[in-house]
């Protein structure tokens, strides 16, 4: 192991016990000290990353430390066998140092400490995005936080309420270790779902010491990393959690590809053998809870229920019962497996209703840990269709994509793909998006009936609980199966709606679907759709911009342009919506804040615009005007033969 002398700036090697030493955790940035910089010693000043040495080893050094460990210039990179070694030691580098400094460059600004505040002002900073600072996080026991410029921000005990809140590791594991919970793989895993790495492999090796194995390390392999990670832990483990992934393709192998699929899974627990057995297992058998991993796949012993769907009855289904459950229910978490040459693999299915169910029994089951090649799901026979998927301003208004039903819809990238049963099949998914920011949600719905796919935004006023945070999946999920429910009937007029588009377009791509208002918020979410020339793809566009006027959300769906052309007239609200409105209104009569220098073309974000004349009150909470001048008249022209203008004035009163 390489040190820093703190005093020299030189690198001492110690081969037995090294002496206490602190130790740094930070984003590379560009022009880091090297092994081979402080080698040779060469422009060493010169380099960005040298400040950020230097202040290191100053800092250590005032802590009474005369040594410092940096990952930058204590690893020989350029050996494969001492990057190896190292990599399969940091976790223990990092939890036998005396102090760890967590370096958060771009943390600049005084922190105030208090919970939700600090979080989400913390949350900001790349340290808690990337893979690597996750070990580094858990393993040293003291850990300090510090700004850019070095001030002390606090440490991981009495950030322990924030820290929680951005990273989802529990309090006594920030606070005491892994060793102080009883934690399932599932659940660790899922601290590592959001995290990013600059190499694919690094998703896996990053996570090398937080379950204690070993592995050599092969840069080049890609993702099969994280599968050989996955069966490294079953070597040495029995937690059956780490089959109880979300499944995001139809059907697999039933190892994991990444991190991000343990989404969610921050609450999973491993459930007692006894309960297990004697509320699951058939007959009160007590099954063999070891793992044995053979080249032809993973023989494990587990309880399922088999069951036909009498449309494929040569397909073999099995719902298997995993041994954990959700830390707020007893139920154990179920996952649906596909006999394929003589393996299972896991299958992203519900049991329809029609199912023909066999009797349950506890069976040893070979699991295959690679997918067979072309996907085998619910409909073998029959092609896929997709749709691709066009998010542009979603993520800059807080939106994110909370859930999906069915189940049967799975995402490939941006891609979400269904199995359908021939061209006149019918079916349907609800994409639910939901901002936190805007207290604001809407589904995407998109389907296929009779050989013609079709999409269709769902804004409804019937919000769940108020203001149901994005983090709530279950209660969203269930809201989500409700709207899927009311379109069922509507799969057929949404089918000869999107066909009627597609003729009255002018051009074969890029059409606007529909333009639909967001209830309470002065933004529409549009859709756009382009897929003609790929009759089994369509890619669709989600926008969410302001809106553009009284005549927007009742604009017809063929209504494929819009431009504005400028005459004096007179209104005094640029939205007609009642939400947006009343929104507005309040804001006014709260805050009393307004600019007469800005003009309303500050409002109609997206159209060619200008102020013919004066001055405007602008609300500069929501952006809407607040008294009445003379401004440009909008007109939206919304096809060659629709002429519809906003001259209509609303004559409700905003009082300044």
């Amino acid at each position: 192991m390489r040190l820093i002398n703190v005093r020299t700036y030189h690198l001492e090697t110690f081969d037995s016990k090294p002496p206490e030493y602190a130790i740094l955790s930070h984003r590379w940035r560009e022009e880091e000290i090297l092994f081979q910089d402080i080698e040779d010693g060469k422009d060493i000043l010169a380099r960005k990353g040298y400040a950020k040495f230097l202040d290191s080893c100053r800092r250590a050094s005032k802590d009474g430390f005369g040594y410092i460990w940096i990952d930058t210039c204590c690893i020989d990179k350029s050996s494969s066998a001492e990057l190896s070694e190292a990599i399969n030691s940091m976790y223990h580098w990092y939890k036998n140092s005396a102090l760890c400094y967590a370096y958060l460059d771009d943390v600049c600004d005084p922190v105030v400490v208090r919970d939700r505040a600090w979080a989400s002002a913390l949350v900001r900073s790349e340290w808690f995005t990337r893979g690597w600072t996750l070990q580094e996080l858990i393993a040293p026991r003291h850990v300090q936080f510090y700004t850019r410029d070095w001030s002390l921000i606090g440490s991981k005990v009495t950030l322990a309420h924030a820290l929680t809140i951005v990273t989802r590791i529990p309090i006594p594991v920030l606070c005491h270790g892994l060793s102080s919970s009883r934690l399932c793989i599932a659940q660790i895993m899922s601290w590592a779902a959001n995290r990013v790495t600059t190499r694919v492999e690094d998703q896996a090796y990053s996570l090398m010491g937080i379950f204690g194995v070993f592995m050599p390390i092969l840069y080049g392999e890609g993702k099969h990393a994280f599968s050989r990670l996955q069966l490294e832990i079953m070597r040495t483990s029995n937690d059956q959690s780490i089959f109880a992934w979300d499944t995001q393709r139809l059907t697999g192998g039933v190892l994991a590809d990444s991190p991000s699929f343990f989404t969610g899974l921050n609450d999973v627990r491993i459930m007692d053998p006894v309960d297990f057995i004697r509320g699951y297992v058939p007959g009160g058998e007590m099954p063999d809870r070891s793992y044995t991993v053979t080249n032809s796949g993973i023989r494990i012993c587990l309880p399922i229920v088999p069951y036909v769907l009498p449309q494929y009855p040569s397909h073999q289904y099995v719902q298997a019962t995993l041994a954990c459950c959700r830390s707020h229910s007893i139920e154990p978490l179920k996952i649906t497996l596909l006999r394929v040459d003589g393996r299972y693999e896991r299958a992203q299915l519900r049991t329809p209703e029609d199912a023909i169910v066999r009797e349950p029994r506890l069976e040893v089951l070979n699991l295959a840990y690679e997918g067979g090649g072309e996907e085998t799901g619910l409909t073998l026979d029959h092609p896929e269709r997709s749709f691709e998927f066009h998010r542009a301003n979603i993520l800059s208004h807080g939106f994110v994509r909370c859930c999906v039903v069915p189940e049967e819809a799975t995402w490939a990238g941006q891609r979400l793909c269904m199995r359908s049963s021939g061209e006149s099949s019918a079916w349907h998914a609800v994409i639910t998006y939901v901002s936190d920011t805007l207290d604001a949600s809407f589904q995407l719905v998109v389907g296929c009936h009779s050989g013609e796919q079709w999409v269709h935004i769902v804004c409804n006023n019937d919000r769940i609980g108020g203001a149901l945070p994005s983090s709530d999946v279950e209660a969203w999920t269930d809201y989500s199966w409700g709207v899927f429910e009311r379109m069922w009937g509507e799969r057929r007029a949404m089918a000869a709606r999107m066909k009627e588009t597609w003729v009255v377009g002018p051009s074969k791509y890029h059409r606007l679907i529909s333009r639909v208002h967001i209830p309470g918020t002065m933004m529409d979410v549009v859709l756009f759709c382009d897929g003609e020339d790929r009759p089994r793809q369509y890619a669709v566009k989600v926008d969410v911009e302001k809106c553009f006027g009284p005549s927007s959300c009742s604009a017809d769906p063929r209504m494929y342009q819009m431009w504005a052309t400028r005459t004096p007239h007179h209104f005094n609200v640029v939205c007609g919506h009642s939400g947006c409105y009343q929104n507005c209104h309040e804001h006014c009569a709260a805050k009393s804040v307004y600019n007469p220098a800005q003009l309303a073309c500050e409002v109609f974000g997206g159209l060619e615009r200008e102020t013919i004349l004066g001055t405007s009150s602008i609300c500069l909470q929501c952006g809407h005007l607040r008294s009445s001048h003379s401004y440009e008249q909008w007109v939206w022209r919304l096809g060659p033969e629709i002429h519809r203008s906003s001259g209509a004035t609303n004559t409700a009163s905003m009082s300044n």
